[in-house]
């Protein structure tokens, strides 16, 4: 199945150039960017990367200026990687990650096409976007080029007013030391006052306001993590569901027939209805997907969410036992899991087990059929 992307998908495709170019300095004169890094920078640590006024006006242009800022960075000695860490402030005062990456020199490298540069000074730029539902994009520029995306957030009340505060002025860093570039808070009240960085040390004075984020970033020594995957949840259960009309407020996308148990089936993808035009999707920023299995007048629900920048696939097969499976794939910029669906006859449902589940990934680059 191939899946298409409208008219509308350019605005996202241009924003998302415009991230990349930010991150690689804005310009096409490499001895542009570094000149202006090492204007900005007096030793090891993080500044503001001076824009000049034909880029302030890209940004400007496609509605970025004041919702991005590039830092140019400069590492300490013996320092290998650059950590970047997202946070939710907690009803409880306590900050709590919700994504982030990091990069490192030499042959470990987790950019894409970084080279080997062990003994070298890690340096180059970092760019952060904010999003729409609260999103944070950044990008790492050194010796390659890494992205990385949280996960969208939903509030319950409606936001009246923020306060976005930016990294101003050349921050000294030393190795294994955390230091705030960037705090972003959201508040349902009638007043709001302004923020800044340092305030990330004071969790006390964002105090009833709905949503409150950090960015901060950290030098390491780049040496290799063993990284664990999540423990995946228990079994899911989809049940069989009376009606197998069409779903309110989507639209049909894409189906594929087949045949189980001498009897039709139909798995289907469908999309939110305004994202389906002509018959193509056309992507915004984000969408709803719903993944289901169509038996007779019945049907199975296995996946109904919001994505951000990703398309879920199934893909239904028999095993060895003639039992069907049906595995759906949720892939997203900062998200892949995958969970396997098996029918239950008697249960008369599908019973799900995540094979796997791994968020604040970077996920960018494949061979063959997707």
């Amino acid at each position: 199945m191939e899946i298409r992307q409208g008219k509308n998908s350019s605005r996202m495709a241009a924003a998302l150039a415009l991230g990349a170019a930010l991150s690689l300095g804005l310009c096409a004169c490499q001895g542009k960017a570094d000149s202006q890094t090492a204007a900005a920078l007096r030793g090891a640590g993080v500044a503001p990367y001076s824009l000049s006024q034909e880029e302030k006006d890209v940004l400007e242009s496609f509605g970025m200026f004041g919702r991005s800022k590039l830092l140019a960075f400069q590492g300490p000695e013996g320092a290998g990687g650059l950590a970047v860490h997202v946070y939710r402030l907690g009803a409880d005062g306590v900050w709590e990650s919700i994504g982030g990456g990091s990069i490192s020199q030499g042959q470990d490298s987790e950019v894409q096409g970084a080279e080997d540069s062990s003994g070298g000074t890690l340096e180059g730029t970092f760019a952060l976007e904010l999003g729409k539902d609260y999103t944070i994009s950044f990008y790492i520029n050194s010796q390659g080029l890494a992205s990385y995306e949280t996960e969208p957030i939903s509030l319950e009340k409606e936001i009246v007013g923020s306060s976005v505060g930016f990294l101003e002025e050349f921050q000294k860093m030393k190795r294994d030391e955390e230091v705030p570039v960037a705090v972003m808070a959201y508040g349902s009240g009638t007043r709001m006052r302004s923020f800044s960085p340092e305030d990330y040390f004071e969790p006390s004075v964002f105090e009833g306001l709905d949503l409150v984020q950090a960015v901060t970033l950290e030098f390491t020594s780049g040496e290799a993590e063993v990284l664990e995957q999540p423990q995946t949840d228990a079994a899911v259960t989809a049940p069989r569901e009376a009606a197998a009309g069409t779903a309110e407020g989507m639209a049909l996308y894409a189906s594929s027939s087949f045949s189980y148990g001498e009897e039709e089936w139909e798995l289907q993808l469908w999309a939110q209805e305004e994202m389906v035009v002509g018959g193509e999707l056309a992507l915004d920023d984000n969408c709803r997907f719903l993944i289901r299995a169509v038996r007779g007048d019945g049907a199975y629900t296995l996946f109904d969410d919001r994505v951000q920048l990703g398309v879920p696939a199934g893909e239904a097969w028999m095993d060895v036992e003639n039992r069907l499976h049906i595995v759906i794939r949720d892939v997203r910029s900062a998200r892949y899991a995958v969970t396997d669906f098996v029918f239950d006859g008697e249960q008369d449902a599908f019973v799900g087990e995540a094979v796997m589940d791994w968020n604040g990934i970077n996920y960018g680059w494949h061979v063959g059929a997707v």
